[in-house]
């Protein structure tokens, strides 16, 4: 031990608390030791709740853990551990999803990225929301709604800006009414009755009309035929009917094209503006078919847990 060091290990959510700016410990795994036996530790931090910031606390050496005392403000109570290497790979993940969206593009800057969690823990929410993803998208009321409500809690402490929360799933009507007050828009409205429930509980709300332009029965969404017609009875019952959603056969990227044509021309008959369309496997076709909204699940945060294949 060098002079003037102290080693200590600190309990709770992780082995050791670290000190010193965050830029020299994210996504970093440092030597640190316990007794005689040498171990790799990831590098966490934690959130100063009064200050608004992530910080970390303490500095892992080949020493040991050393305490410098230079963030007292870190064991203020509430404070939640984050795992700055697992941050850090979301951000590589998120430059990566980004680059193929500005290579394929035809006007990168017209494209919304929805950042998809189902099946992820509200952390992955919260590391979504603190790496800059502004747009989350949930298929299942139960999970948006349990993620929207801790989200709000943080915004209310000040820990973070509050996403916009997009329902891209398949939606029955008797769930319009819990997910109303956190959802912005809705991707997957294929039905006059459903639209009439959505301008029940939220009256204005924008919307996308969800069109199966594959054929694939196993699909919802309506047909490219009753697509004109509902587009303009959800505006007669006051909805904002700001575009078109649709999802592709599953296969190979190309598998993905003609569907995501066809949505790309019935749009612009319609003459509506949004197009969503578009996964982690195919997103590169369908940013040359026009869409304007891309939903990345596995793309951002890996496979989801328990092991079911992500389309998104």
């Amino acid at each position: 031990m060098l002079p003037g060091e102290r080693t200590t290990r600190l309990q709770g959510d992780c082995d050791y608390l670290l000190t010193g700016p965050v830029n020299s410990f994210v996504g970093l795994r440092v030597a640190g030791v316990e007794g005689d036996q040498r171990m790799e530790v990831p590098i966490p931090c934690v959130e100063d709740v009064e200050h608004r910031q992530v910080v970390p606390v303490g500095e892992v050496t080949e020493r040991g853990v050393t305490d410098h005392d230079l963030a007292p403000v870190a064991v203020r109570q509430p404070v939640r551990v984050l795992a700055v290497e697992r941050c850090q790979i979301l951000a590589e993940r998120l430059g990566a999803v980004r680059a193929r969206i500005a290579a394929a593009a035809p006007d990168p800057d017209a494209v919304r990225l929805v950042a998809v969690t189902k099946g992820f823990g509200v952390d992955t929410v919260r590391a979504a929301v603190d790496a800059g993803l502004a747009d989350v998208g949930e298929s299942y009321v139960q999970e948006l709604v349990a993620k929207a409500a801790a989200l709000d809690d943080d915004v209310d402490a000040g820990l973070r800006a509050a996403p916009t929360w997009h329902a891209i799933g398949r939606l029955q009507r008797n769930k319009v009414r819990k997910a109303a007050p956190f959802v912005t828009l809705w991707h997957s409205v294929d039905r006059l009755s459903l639209g009439a429930e959505i301008a029940r509980w939220a009256p204005g709300a924008a919307v996308l009309v969800q069109v199966n332009t594959s054929g694939e029965q196993s699909k919802a969404g309506c047909t490219p035929a009753m697509a004109p017609a509902l587009v303009d009875g959800l505006a007669d019952l006051g909805l904002d009917v700001q575009g078109l959603m649709t999802i592709a056969p599953a296969g190979p990227p190309e598998v993905a094209r003609p569907a995501f044509h066809a949505a790309r021309e019935l749009r612009d008959r319609l003459g509506v503006s949004e197009l969503s369309m578009g996964m982690t496997d195919d997103l590169e076709v369908a940013l040359a078919e026009g869409a304007t909204i891309v939903r990345v699940g596995s793309g951002l945060f890996g496979p989801r847990p328990g092991g079911e294949r992500a389309r998104h």
